[in-house]
């Protein structure tokens, strides 16, 4: 951990032409990985334990079958986070401040999985 505390750190695939996903939001152009490769996921995922995700991201994921627990919280961004399910470990939040960002990086533990969307890593 560096002296200012706990880093934000963005994981993510992105193409050649710098998209993350197409203009409708899929994620279909990824490939899945063969024969077992993780492209490094499992030695990034052991090094966070906490996630930063706009509400079309935790959308998806929840699609995807994605489990959610207290020990790896994920702080969800939305306008309207009251239409959305709220599992345990999940906290909504409507705005993304500088002053939430502080206090997260500052708490102990280690750094923070910036996952998507766009609106939210900008």
């Amino acid at each position: 951990m560096n002296s200012t505390g706990r880093r934000i750190v963005l994981y993510i695939a992105v193409s050649a032409d710098g998209y993350i996903a197409r203009r409708n939001g899929a994620i279909d152009w990824l490939p899945h990985p063969r024969g077992g490769e993780d492209y490094g996921w499992s030695e990034f995922r052991a090094s966070v334990d906490a996630a930063i995700l706009g509400r079309r991201t935790y959308e998806g994921s929840l699609k995807m079958g994605a489990s959610f627990t207290e020990s790896f919280p994920h702080y969800v961004f939305s306008r309207n986070p009251s239409q959305l399910p709220k599992p345990l470990g999940v906290q909504f939040l409507t705005e993304l401040s500088a002053k939430f960002l502080r206090d997260l990086r500052a708490q102990p533990g280690k750094n923070i999985f910036l996952v998507g969307g766009a609106e939210v890593i900008s």
